[in-house]
């Protein structure tokens, strides 16, 4: 299959992407309109590219909105079918990148201020193969990360490498669970850098063989104020209405982890926190802390740390909707 036939079959069924549906159906967009890269380069408009939400689709060499919106979390090199991310290191081969994040049109000198939020979508790759398997995965609720089409080289190494996880977690997440008055939607996953598992090792001792951040969209959040709905978001380090899906090396270490992350002492703007026993359905002993903040922040979310099976869970979301999520993996383990 071409990019162009992917592109075409994508746009036919785009409502059904988990985080297109979720905006759809929360009124944060009312329907699909493919356009060209060429329809939102002149200045006039500007003010459509900022106020819509953007999927865009392509090679970097061929689409100057690509090049306008890129970014820094990676680099591709088309010529050498070669990438580069921080967390996953050099990789060579057919390989896609799909990331998720605030519309930087929103974000520049020319707006002076936004009362809501919009998100933009990037889904590109080494090669048109690479591309069509972004589109894939993204399609199947990916929502940062690396996707590889073929076979995987690296033509030098980091002390952060991490060979890209292709696989969402084991088990059928909850669509929808109820944060505050709401229905929150399940709009995708996201892939772990090497350095987040690193932090596992150095914080709760133990190296995680798999990571997920699963995150959820409350209606509403991209009205919120800038920093709550950046959190709230779906960048891959918003962890705000989210939860990390940990697997560890036994239940004997998923446990520990927890119990020694439940122990450390989080120092807050104004005094130290600590986490507080709680009870939650179907886990292990499980600790709740509100989260830390500072001078941009105020404390939105409480911080769930437990562990079920070989799983270590950390998780902003209420406790009755980690302990759905909490289920859903054990179901998915049998």
């Amino acid at each position: 299959m071409n990019l162009q036939k992917s592109i075409s079959d994508f746009t036919t069924h785009a409502n059904e992407v988990p985080l297109l549906k979720a905006l759809i159906d929360g009124k944060e967009a009312s329907d699909i309109a493919p356009q060209t890269s060429e329809d939102l380069m002149p200045d006039q408009a500007y003010n459509s590219a900022a106020h819509n939400h953007l999927v865009v689709i392509g090679l970097r060499s061929q689409d100057p909105l690509l090049i306008k919106v890129w970014g820094f979390d990676a680099t591709i090199d088309e010529t050498k079918k070669t990438t580069y991310s921080e967390g996953w290191g050099y990789l060579q081969g057919d390989i896609g990148w799909v990331e998720s994040d605030r519309n930087p049109f929103l974000h520049s000198h020319r707006i002076k201020s936004a009362p809501e939020d919009t998100i933009l979508v990037k889904i590109t790759g080494t090669s048109e193969a690479g591309v069509i398997a972004a589109l894939k995965a993204f399609q199947g609720g990916m929502l940062n990360g690396f996707v590889v089409a073929g076979s995987l080289t690296r033509p030098k190494t980091t002390l952060l490498d991490l060979d890209p996880l292709p696989d969402p977690a084991p088990g059928t997440l909850p669509a929808q669970i109820k944060i505050g008055d709401d229905m929150a939607a399940l709009v995708g996953w996201n892939q772990i850098p090497e350095q987040e598992y690193r932090a596992v090792l150095e914080s709760g001792g133990t190296e995680p063989k798999k990571m997920w951040r699963y995150k959820y969209l409350v209606p509403g959040m991209l009205e919120q104020k800038p920093i709550i709905r950046w959190l709230g978001g779906v960048n891959r380090m918003a962890f705000g209405n989210a939860i990390d899906i940990i697997e560890c090396n036994s239940s004997g270490e998923a446990s520990a982890a927890a119990q020694k992350l439940a122990n450390m002492t989080y120092r807050n703007k104004t005094n130290d926190l600590v986490f507080k026993p709680i009870s939650l359905s179907g886990s292990n002993p499980t600790w709740e802390c509100p989260q830390a903040t500072d001078e941009t922040m105020e404390s939105t979310w409480n911080i769930i740390v437990t562990s079920s099976g070989p799983y270590l869970f950390l998780s902003s979301l209420p406790p009755e909707g980690t302990s759905a999520v909490i289920a859903a993996v054990g179901q998915g383990t049998h």
